[in-house]
């Protein structure tokens, strides 16, 4: 258990760097009120309790709850009108928490140990300045501290007795008792019509493959074998299917990919050029006004109230009471124009901008809108409004 708290303190000392105090639990903030010998915030640990079971030969297997006290002063408020600084330094303790759960839930200390299992946390209630939460995690514990350490054979060799048909001949493996054998085992016996095989033997014969042929008097194979004499060089001739390659040949047939075909990309000429399968270039003026997407031309209704800016370029819409838009699919420096009728109440986005004019719910409003920046978060849109003299 000792070596548990060190290994947690040290595990909380690299992953929490906000914690100023790690130390053991001995009542630092027990009996010392606002004036614990501790830093703030600060993380107290102890094993409170552990239930064991006996697993055989002295060991015992255990589950043990172990407590980690996270506190800190409270010196300032989280009240939403106290200032940004005021609520995140007293949500500091929190944050505390979080990291130390992410360090220590699932992480096992060392191999006598199971890893740390979060069980319960709770708010503890002082009289003092401080504040205090207690973690619980469980853990499983393997202790082997009282097994006896055997320096000697525990039985003389007279006092040990073998029964014959324990140990099979020769091969070191347990068979059946014959009823009614004891004492020493006699030496094994020579097999009939047959020899003892040594280790040696066995493992030569595993590593000769079935059916194997002893070639020693092919002296043409002795001399491969041994890479003497000559070797003649293997002659393939030229078949009406089968051909023989040259060197060359097969490097080249190395070097070409499965699948690969004879084809050379073409050259581009016209609006748009390339050379080879190079990049491709389109020609300056070459864009008319019938080639340009449909979006940067067309125009659509606006089925609800979500304006799709990816979708067209021109907008209508009647209004038949308040109504709230909203924006999608928002393209930088794209400019679109809403025709916009219905004398009701106009919401628009926050980050929507209004340059000039003033929305006219008796006529009909041309409004136009600009988009500057179509960031995530950051989105700016710049509008006008006009309507027809």
């Amino acid at each position: 258990m000792k070596q548990l708290i060190s290994d947690i303190k040290a595990r909380l000392a690299e992953k929490v760097t906000a914690l100023r105090y790690i130390d053991e639990d001995w009542g630092q903030l027990d009996y010392y009120a606002s004036d614990a010998p501790v830093k703030w915030p600060c993380a107290l640990i102890t094993i409170t309790q552990a239930q064991w079971s006996n697993q055989g030969r002295l060991t015992q297997t255990g589950i043990a709850d172990v407590s980690i006290r996270i506190a800190d002063l409270k010196l300032s408020n989280t009240n939403p009108k106290a200032s940004d600084s005021q609520r995140a330094a007293a949500n500091t303790i929190f944050d505390v928490m979080k990291d130390s759960f992410a360090s220590l839930h699932g992480w096992t200390a060392d191999n006598a140990n199971g890893p740390l299992t979060r069980t319960l946390t709770r708010k503890v209630n002082r009289e003092d300045g401080i504040r205090e939460f207690e973690v619980i995690y469980s853990v499983q514990l393997i202790d082997t501290d009282a097994k006896p350490v055997l320096t000697a054979y525990p039985m003389t060799p007279e006092k040990i007795t073998f029964r014959m048909g324990m140990v099979a001949p020769g091969s070191g493996e347990l068979t059946p008792p014959i009823i009614g054998g004891g004492g020493i085992l006699p030496p094994d016996p020579v097999p009939v019509g047959g020899e003892v095989y040594t280790t040696a033997e066995k493992t030569k014969l595993a590593g000769i493959a079935t059916a194997a042929t002893a070639n020693d008097t092919d002296v043409n194979l002795k001399a491969r074998a041994n890479h003497t004499g000559t070797q003649t060089a293997d002659t393939i001739t030229d078949g009406t299917t089968n051909k023989a390659y040259t060197a060359t040949e097969k490097t080249k047939l190395a070097g070409i990919a499965t699948g690969a075909n004879n084809y050379s990309h073409p050259d581009h000429r016209g609006d748009v050029t390339s050379t080879g399968d190079g990049a491709t270039v389109i020609a300056p003026g070459v864009i008319t006004y019938d080639k340009l997407n449909s979006s940067l031309k067309n125009s659509g209704a606006v089925a609800a109230s979500d304006v799709d800016w990816s979708a067209a370029a021109i907008f209508t819409k009647t209004i038949s009471a308040t109504t709230t838009f909203t924006f999608s699919n928002l393209q930088s420096n794209k400019v679109i124009t809403l025709l916009l009728t219905g004398n009701f109440t106009v919401n628009l986005p926050a980050y929507c901008k209004r340059i000039s004019g003033t929305y006219n719910g008796a006529m009909s409003n041309y409004i136009q809108f600009h988009c500057v920046n179509s960031g995530s978060d950051t989105e700016d849109v710049w509008f006008t409004i006009n309507q027809a003299l």
